[in-house]
């Protein structure tokens, strides 16, 4: 089992553990941009990254791209086999991407044209109005029925009389989406591109790169079964009997769950299972998520069961896209749990969040670290960002936001968070998640259009998590497939209507408890905050809590610990470690305090006793360098340098006081929008980028009179916003510019606060 490294904890900037970059090439591609943007993602402190093609053909019609060579191509494996090479020569670590765009499983439409009747189809139910005396007229005609649900022959039924009849039939869903639950299909999938990084990779395959993600491979919702004979024969049910049931609820639940179930275990036995298994005998791991994550009614329509389909990946995942979470959102819940329980239940160690994706670019550091921290005390840790454009110009950095291009005002502080990142990943990953309680999903009701079984799902989960229960997420088939060894000693039933009965047997004579409301329900420690969340892990000798604030708000918290041995505070930001000297603690909105419980001696920081000196409250103020958009591109300008609404990108806030003591200084800011650099006396001491914006300068940095020049950089959001895109064709600046540019609105602010300057005197 693992124990607490201070040294790679405090030095995380030499190990591997990075959050993980996708860097998408939707431009031409050639090596010294390989080289460039590489070196480029090196300064920024990445230090793992996946490529992600965007062929033209991914979105002609609605984001138009210009990656060359061809996807698929000798020249393109060439080139993605040059990344990895250099990439690894500077330190960076990459994994594989199987799909050019997404959804993964079509190879871009490569699959379609081997395999043209391997087209996605789903089922269709019209409403037809018959004359007396017309028939029925429909191609692809699977069955039809009366208005009452009752079974007509339509080959001889002649309405007798003005009526309305129910047919169901066949459509396409796609022209490029293949059908996977067609073998031919993914076999062609995996040949094209499992099969091909192989091939060109050669020796380097399953060792850098050493990972394979795939990206919301699904089903199309009501599924389409080729094989009607087999599902006749393994459920015992008339298919074409009872089709109106998976339309319409209520008229036969038991075949809509059997329908639902039997086209769920076909998808996981044919692309699941199969990729899984080609990644287990070629040494490279299956990572990836499923689509619809963030809601139980999601996976009735993309995959059945999502954890069914999780626990065949080694490293699984969910994503947050279009603000899913984000402070003071409402319908934040606790997805990411679904990557973190198929990991624990599979015995992995690694879950992945993709992050980001259509956030907009006025996400700042602190909704970063939210949405990131949110995920981390849930079980994630590894963070996957989206993204890293390989197109800088033609709306090509535009159409998929945040983008983080080092045009952008931030990106000269991404280093210092993808540090902070790092060490919280780090931590996340140390020994074994303590997870000893278990939160059933009422799939089978959801699939039956209980919206409120669901409803009761996510409000017993979010109560466990109010009294800081940490807990995973087990479904019917866990509970089948592993009933001689739960590793639960408590499982929470929001509802057991439509629970299967071999469920209900293995859980009467289950010897842990069953909790049907969560009155009584105990967390790993006792807080008198319901805004605190907690996870705690089990290393060698040590035990670990990591506390996150969910408010929006600044929040304090009395924490009651249960450990005897020596309790030590990491800091995350900047990888030191102090002593824990009290268990009333403040937190930032999205912040994490990590406490480590050990009988080691650490080598501690302590900052107990802050005697304010002075502030500062007027500064000088002279921009710095301003960022504008024009033509689908940003640019750096040094004209037009008044600091408006519109303004984005670096200004230097100036000031000076005096100082004859002998301690180090502590800066405190108010406000920083959003981020800055520090310096004092022409030396850069800093960057803060986080609540509580404060660092500490050293002695030794300061004199009798001093200079702080704070150089501050907001987000581009006012650049974006103030971008003209009249003349800009719709297919060019992509399909998700209008909400981006809505979420932008909301950072708009450039400035610094007061400074308030402490005298640090260190009592040991």
């Amino acid at each position: 089992m693992d124990k607490f490294n201070f040294d790679k904890f405090k030095n995380i900037e030499e190990t591997d553990i990075s959050p993980i970059y996708s860097w998408t090439w939707n431009s031409p591609i050639n090596r010294e941009l390989i080289k460039s943007q590489l070196d480029e993602m090196k300064y920024q402190g990445i230090r793992k990254t996946y490529i992600l093609p965007e062929p033209k053909e991914f979105r002609p019609y609605s984001m138009v791209t210009e990656m060359s060579p061809d996807y698929l191509s000798d020249e393109f494996f060439e080139l993605v086999k040059f990344a990895i090479e250099y990439a690894k020569s500077i330190g960076i670590s990459m994994w594989l991407y199987d799909e050019g765009g997404w959804p993964s499983g079509s190879a871009c439409g490569r699959v379609i044209k081997k395999y043209p009747d391997s087209r996605a189809m789903r089922i269709a139910e019209k409403e037809v109005i018959l004359k007396k005396g017309e028939k029925i007229e429909e191609t692809d005609l699977i069955c039809a029925f009366d208005e009452n649900f009752n079974r007509i022959d339509e080959l001889s039924f002649v309405a007798h009389e003005d009526c309305k009849v129910y047919i169901y039939f066949a459509e396409e869903v796609g022209s490029n989406v293949p059908y996977l639950l067609d073998k031919h299909a993914v076999d062609e999938f995996i040949e094209l591109t499992y099969e091909g990084y192989k091939r060109h990779l050669g020796d380097i395959f399953g060792k850098n790169p050493d990972a394979i993600f795939t990206d919301e491979p699904m089903l199309d919702y009501p599924f389409y079964i080729a094989n009607i004979e087999d599902f006749e024969k393994t459920t015992g049910l008339s298919f074409k009997e009872n089709l109106p049931a998976v339309f319409h609820n209520g008229i036969n639940d038991k075949f809509k769950i059997e329908y639902i179930d039997y086209c769920s275990k076909i998808f996981e036995e044919h692309y699941m299972a199969r990729i899984e298994k080609w990644c287990n005998d070629n040494n490279i791991c299956f990572t990836g998520h499923m689509d619809g994550d963030h809601q139980l009614v999601g996976f009735s329509r993309q995959n059945g069961n999502a954890l069914r389909q999780l626990r065949h990946m080694h490293i699984p995942g969910v994503d947050s896209i279009l603000r899913q979470i984000f402070p003071g959102n409402k319908e934040n819940n606790f997805f990411p749990r679904f990557a973190s329980s198929a990991a624990n239940q599979t015995g992995k160690k690694l879950a992945v969040s993709e992050t980001f994706g259509v956030y907009g670019n006025g996400v700042t550091f602190n909704q970063m670290r939210y949405i990131c921290n949110y995920q981390f005390i849930r079980g994630i840790n590894i963070i996957n960002i989206m993204s890293i454009t390989s197109g800088r110009d033609s709306c090509l950095s535009l159409q998929c936001r945040p983008h983080f291009v080092p045009q952008l005002p931030m990106v000269d502080h991404m280093r210092k968070f993808n540090d902070y990142l790092s060490r919280i990943s780090y931590l996340c990953r140390l020994g074994d998640v303590c997870s000893k309680t278990a939160l059933y999903m009422p799939m089978r009701a959801v699939w039956c259009g209980m919206e409120e079984c669901e409803e009761m799902f996510w409000e017993m989960g979010k109560k466990l998590e109010e009294k800081q229960v940490y807990f995973d997420i087990i479904d019917d088939d866990y509970i089948m497939n592993h009933f001689s060894d739960l590793i639960y000693n408590e499982i929470y039933i929001p509802t057991d209507k439509y629970m299967p009965e071999k469920v209900c047997e293995i859980l009467e004579n289950y010897k842990g408890k069953i909790c049907y409301d969560v009155s009584e329900a105990e967390g790993f420690v006792q807080s008198d905050n319901p805004h605190i969340r907690v996870m705690k892990r089990e290393l060698q000798g040590e035990t670990l809590y990591m506390l996150f604030n969910e408010s929006e708000e600044r929040q304090k918290a009395e924490i009651k610990f249960s450990d005897s041995d020596k309790g030590y505070l990491l800091d995350c930001t900047n990888g030191s470690i102090k002593k824990l000297s009290k268990t009333s603690f403040l937190f930032e909105s999205g912040e994490i305090i990590a406490v480590l419980f050990s009988n080691e001696s650490y080598d501690c920081v302590n900052v107990d006793k802050l005697n304010k000196m002075c502030e500062i409250d007027k500064f000088e103020v002279l921009p710095h360098s301003r960022i504008i958009c024009k033509d689908g591109k940003i640019y750096q300008t040094d004209k037009d340098m008044v600091i408006d609404k519109n303004f984005s990108g670096k200004v230097y806030y100036s000031a000076e006081f005096e100082y004859d003591g002998d301690d180090d200084l502590i800066f405190e800011f108010d406000y920083i929008h959003e981020s800055a650099t520090v310096f004092v006396n022409g030396k850069e001491i800093d960057d803060v980028i986080m609540t509580p914006y404060r660092l500490i300068v050293k002695r030794a940095d300061l004199a009798d009179l001093n200079k702080v020049d704070i150089l501050v950089a907001n987000t581009s959001a006012n650049a974006l916003i103030s971008g003209d895109y009249q003349n800009i064709p719709k297919e060019k600046i992509g399909p998700y510019h209008d909400r981006t540019i809505e979420f932008e609105k909301e950072c708009r602010q450039i400035g610094v606060g007061k400074l308030k300057i402490y005298r640090n005197q260190e009592i040991s």
